[in-house]
């Protein structure tokens, strides 16, 4: 960005509303990037304290979950969200969409939040999931212009480090060492989705829940707008976008739901 596409370091902006933003990863930005600012909850050490808009998400549903949103995000022309492969232990995984959960005015200590609409419903039924509004929301997902799935090790839980090898082919006991781009945040979260459950089959089932929403609230209108996957044509996106990554073959999850939603096979190669 600050090469060929020449924007300024200081219209960049490295933030983490709800956490640190640890000195592994500062150091070496700043090193390179001294003009780039940095945000994130304590505000210490070179990085600036994160400022929250209250009332700033108008939810679907009557929802606890918290409103605020960091100026950051409502101050800014463009997002990229860059998420990490991993599982979680209420929504079953968390990528793009969840994660920008963490630009709105949660607390750090995560068992003293609301997680209304995390949890869905364990037999696929459709369900309110708040990710949905987020992706509608015009500071949150309609300014995402590039998401990005960090998946240069993956992890079945959110939060220990990183410790089980990839069994899963091609990968074969080795880390899958892969990054994941996409302009769509519904198409990428479905293959990352695909990736962990295809690795880690227990996690939860919950790539429908954005997908087929069938009445969507009015604030998630523009969400359908603007995506241009929706319901079975996610799944179609996907197990292409899969097939894009020329590294393997779609998996288990991709090619079976692919083919129950379109009726459509899918052929490798």
């Amino acid at each position: 960005m600050t090469g060929p596409g020449k924007v300024p370091q200081s219209s960049i902006t490295v933030f983490d509303s709800s956490r640190i933003i640890p000195g592994n990863l500062y150091d070496k930005i700043h090193g390179e990037f001294p003009g780039v600012v940095f945000v994130d909850h304590i505000g210490v050490d070179g990085r600036l304290k994160a400022e929250f808009k209250p009332n700033a998400i108008p939810y679907s549903i009557t929802s606890r979950n918290a409103t605020g949103l960091d100026t950051t995000v409502t101050e800014a022309v463009y997002l990229i969200d860059a998420a990490l492969l991993k599982g979680h232990v209420s929504s079953g995984v968390t990528l793009c969409a969840k994660n920008l959960f963490g630009a709105t005015s949660i607390n750090p200590d995560w068992h003293k939040d609301a997680h209304d609409g995390f949890p869905h419903n364990r037999d696929g039924s459709p369900s309110y999931a708040a990710i949905v509004d987020f992706w509608g929301h015009k500071d949150l997902g309609e300014k995402t212009f590039l998401f990005l799935i960090d998946g240069l090790y993956g992890n079945e839980n959110a939060d220990p480090p990183p410790s089980h090898k990839w069994k899963m082919a091609p990968f074969n006991d080795a880390w899958p060492s892969s990054i994941f781009m996409s302009l769509d945040g519904v198409a990428i979260d479905s293959v990352g989705f695909d990736f962990l459950t295809s690795e880690w089959p227990n996690l939860v089932d919950i790539a429908m829940q954005t997908t087929t929403y069938a009445k969507p609230p009015l604030q998630t209108i523009r969400l359908l707008k603007r995506s241009t996957i929706l319901n079975a044509t996610a799944y179609d996106a996907a197990a292409s976008a899969y097939l894009s990554i020329g590294t393997m073959e779609p998996t288990r999850s991709t090619r079976a739901i692919s083919e129950k939603q379109t009726g459509l096979s899918f052929p490798v190669g």
